[in-house]
């Protein structure tokens, strides 16, 4: 058969519909596994090839991986847990079939996964359990022969105790949050020999299966030393307020050696940073403004200078109830004093802070968390220097969920001028180390000497922890660092390997951290994301000339979008030319289908929305299905404006925001993107298809403002059309085609297409990889959750949504509990697949991937009770 392109049409009748129905009696849905039985269409297992030396991955002079000589992609899952001997040959059997070869063994550090670390009945006593091994070591073997390679991580979420051992200081055990402890190897060696001691467990341990230690193993392709974390990240996060000071004076001494080292002394640092300017008249103007969102309500009550604000009903978040002041304008190169009183009916914390009163909403460089009392206290902070912008808004915030509480502020004031004192000794005669507050406080000049220090103790630890891999424990692996954006790009670039982190909405927690009972999920789907959402914000990520990573992604559950998250991610990253992409986290407990659920809001294997993408999504980025972008473009990061962009913009979970060198998300859609790194992008790597982002700010500024119109988006190569407005994503080419539609979108069939298709449902995922020119795999799905599962807005007791209810408003979900209701199921898309080539059949595919009775008029509907599909020539 020639080659045809084979694409989808969708074409919603009658503006949007919305399947807001009873779940149990008007819908069918139906369980589907997605594991296919080995040998049938939907298996993936052939992608596969057990791993021998051969086949051990090095990365090419052209930035991507390789083995046995040929290029090779990652389409990997995450696991937190080892599974009994007996079982390990079926899992490792079941992720080679769902096309995934590689897993990332993620906090089998933690105390609570049952792997690494065992406890006792009391949860007070913990070591490293030997015994673990006997799991671990099987597992890893038959993934081994499934060709399935490893990817180990160090440092995810075990809690470092001091003991006669580690000989680490007994203050230690004062910091309650076990990441901040991870933070406290940056900075001092004992902690960084503990860590050095563990990884050397794990990875000179010999596996009696295969008769070689893990630093050898050809099947462990990475190892991850510390899990999103970084010093910078620590010290914008605040952690070390939350060290004893006992701990973090080892800092002063380091920080007054940087100094010397740099010829700065006390004295000429405070004669130069030290200020005092005549304070302005108060610059706040007029009445403020409550802002309630999600369902929050407040009453606000003003006079001049103060605010009372009763919050009578929670929001989804704690910012949905935020107290706003303007009338001023923020100039460069000026100190600034904000002050006032506050007290509350209750102890409890809010905020203040100064950040754009226009989109994207940034703060301009002055945050600060507020811990309330019932007695008035007296507040003021000056900042050396903040954002320019003429538009801001002085913010009182972090009042969305104290529902009850009354807040008071009054004697509010923002002046010109101030008291700064940057530059203070310790009663050792050093010159101390700065607190946030401290830092964010400083002059731009300071700020970059502060930044450059953090920069250089982060630069260390890595290397060394880097060196101790390869040349002590003799690591083969390729290394990394943590991922982007939380460490700076020039540190991370220093690795064999750049990863980044991605969630669509991750759940937001707005009681306590992890809570199963009281979460919830932004219920929206990415094609409506105006800047491209996760996508496209990792591409401005990736660093070129570095195999580019994607280790955690996800669109948590009890989103309803879930099922274009597979099929979305595997041409983003073709377009782009990625890596490795990992889906986060496969759960290896289920494994009776009558009682398989969805257990919790990342769970992979048991949302049959997600896993039964899987099989297409690895077909199409591992077998190189969809060619990269022929056009490119990059921006330049050199050490002087990568310490600039952190000390004026970084953030704890994004030190280094890629749009300050004049990046913008939106760009990806239409160019590969990504960052050359002075001194880390090899000389060689300059492709003549990259130009300057700079160079073509104006054309792309002019075609993101069309998409923010509603004008659809599309690739430089014609094959990727988006828009965000009417909420569709459409690739077609001759090997894939992907249909994402919400929203009651409406796509037009693009000339030369030779199939399409048109939805019943409001929502449909839609998705062909051709296998030959006479068989082509098809992914459908349009909903999944747990049967007998209720679901509500959050923020509402009595508000339930029913299951399977797309709207056009991106409400945030809850469920009642993670793991609520009983087996897991789904619902395919409803349409008919219209054809202009005759002598094509359609045949759907049971949930172990054998074809079933041929359909009749290419209709596809959920009644067929298949995800998959097969079409034939």
């Amino acid at each position: 058969m020639k080659k045809s392109f084979l694409s989808f049409f969708i074409l919603i009748f009658g503006g949007m519909l919305i399947f807001a129905a009873n779940f149990q009696t008007d819908f069918n849905p139906f369980y589907f596994s997605g594991r296919p039985e080995a040998g049938t269409i939907a298996d993936a297992s052939y992608l596969n090839t057990p791993i021998t030396e051969k086949e051990r991955v090095s990365v090419g002079e052209d930035g991507h991986l390789y083995a046995d000589g040929k290029r090779i992609r990652i389409f990997g899952t995450n696991v937190s847990e080892f599974p009994p001997v007996e079982d390990a040959e079926y899992w490792a059997k079941t992720l080679a079939s769902q096309g995934i070869n590689c897993i990332r063994f993620h906090h089998t550090d933690s105390d609570w996964a049952g792997c690494f670390i065992k406890h006792d009945s009391s949860w007070k006593n913990f070591e490293f359990d030997e015994s673990s091994f006997e799991r671990f070591d099987k597992f890893f073997y038959e993934l081994k022969k499934a060709g399935i390679y490893s990817n180990i991580n160090l440092l995810t979420g075990r809690t470092i105790r001091p003991n006669s051992e580690n000989k680490l200081p007994k203050e230690l055990a004062q910091v309650s949050d076990w990441k901040d402890r991870h933070c406290y190897g940056f900075w001092n060696q004992l902690a960084r020999e503990e860590q050095q001691k563990y990884a050397e467990k794990i990875l000179t341990h010999k596996n009696p299966y295969t008769g070689l230690t893990y630093a050898e193993d050809p099947a462990v392709i990475f190892v991850e030393i510390n899990n999103e974390n970084s010093m910078v990240k620590c010290f914008l996060d605040d952690a070390l307020e939350r060290f004893p000071s006992s701990l973090t004076q080892e800092l002063d001494v380091l920080w007054t050696d940087f100094l010397s080292q740099k010829e700065y002394t006390y004295q000429s640092l405070s004669e130069q940073f030290n200020q005092n300017q005549k304070m302005s008249d108060n610059l706040i103007a007029g009445k403020g403004t409550l802002e309630h969102h999600s369902g929050a309500k407040a009453d606000l009550t003003e006079a001049p200078g103060s605010a009372k604000i009763k919050v009578k009903a929670n929001g989804g978040a704690d910012w949905h109830v935020q107290y706003d002041l303007y009338g001023f304008t923020v100039e460069p190169d000026q100190m600034y004093t904000i002050s006032f009183k506050a007290k509350a009916s209750k102890n409890t914390s809010a905020s203040v802070a100064i950040m754009m009163n226009h989109d994207p909403w940034s703060n301009l460089g002055f945050s600060k968390n507020l811990q309330l009392t019932k007695e008035w206290q007296d507040y003021s902070f000056t900042v050396a220097i903040l954002t320019p912008d003429n538009k801001p808004r002085l913010t009182f915030g972090k009042m969305g969920l104290s529902a009850g509480t009354t807040f008071e502020f009054s004697d509010i004031k923002l002046c010109k001028g101030g008291n700064v004192t940057c530059v203070e000794k310790t009663k050792e005669g050093l010159i101390a180390f700065p607190s946030l507050d401290k830092y964010r406080a400083y002059p731009l000049e300071l700020k970059i000497i502060a930044t450059e220090f953090l920069c250089q103790l982060e630069a260390d630890y890595w290397e060394s922890m880097n060196n101790y891999l390869k040349e002590e424990l003799g690591v083969k692996a390729l290394t990394f660092g943590t991922a982007l954006p939380c460490a700076p790009v020039s540190v991370m670039s220093s690795f064999d390997v750049v990863d980044s982190h991605a969630y669509w909405h991750h759940p937001s927690f707005p009681s306590t951290g992890w809570n199963t009972k009281d979460f919830f999920v932004k219920n929206q789907s990415l094609t409506t994301a105006k800047d491209g959402g996760t996508l496209a914000n990792l591409a401005t990520m990736r660093v070129y000339g570095k195999p580019f990573s994607v280790t955690e992604y996800d669109h948590p559950y009890p989103c309803q979008f879930s099922s274009e998250m597979m099929p979305m991610l595997a041409v983003y990253a073709s377009l782009q030319d990625w890596d490795c992409v990992y889906s986060f986290c496969y759960e290896l407990s289920q494994r009776n289908p009558d009682t398989q659920k969805i257990t919790g809001y990342f769970d992979q294997a048991s949302n049959p929305a997600k896993i039964c993408g899987a099989p297409l999504a690895a077909r199409i980025f591992r077998e190189f299905k969809i060619k990269p972008l022929s056009k490119g473009i990059y921006y330049t990061i050199t050490n002087e404006n990568e310490l600039r962009a952190i000390a004026e913009r970084g953030s704890a979970w994004n030190n280094v925001p890629t749009t300050y060198f004049g990046i913008r998300p939106e760009d990806s859609i239409i160019y590969r993107t990504g960052a050359i790194v002075e001194g880390k992008t090899p000389d060689n790597f300059k492709p003549d298809d990259l130009r300057s982002v700079q160079e073509l700010r104006t054309e792309l500024d002019a075609k993101i403002a069309l998409r923010n119109s509603g004008v659809s988006t599309t690739s430089c190569d014609g094959n990727l059309i988006w828009n965000s407005s009417s909420g569709f994503f459409i690739y077609n080419d001759e090997n894939v085609f992907v249909n994402v539609s919400s929203l009651g979108a409406k796509a037009k069939m693009a000339e030369g297409q030779k199939v399409g298709f048109t939805p019943e449902n409001d929502f449909a995922t839609v998705a062909g990889v051709k296998l030959d020119d006479s068989h082509w795999f098809i992914f459908s799905s349009c909903w999944s959750g747990n049967i007998g599962e209720k679901l509500y807005e959050y923020g509402t007791s009595a508000k339930s949504v029913p299951q399977n209810s797309i709207t056009r408003d991106q409400i945030n979900l809850r469920t009642e509990y993670c793991g609520a209701g009983r087996t897991a199921a789904a619902l395919g898309s409803t349409g008919k697949i219209e054809i202009a080539e005759k002598g094509w059949k359609l045949y759907p595919l049971t949930q172990d991937g054998k074809r079933g009775k041929k359909l009749k008029n290419l209709l596809i509907s959920g009644d067929d009770k298949t995800l998959w599909y097969e079409l034939v020539k």
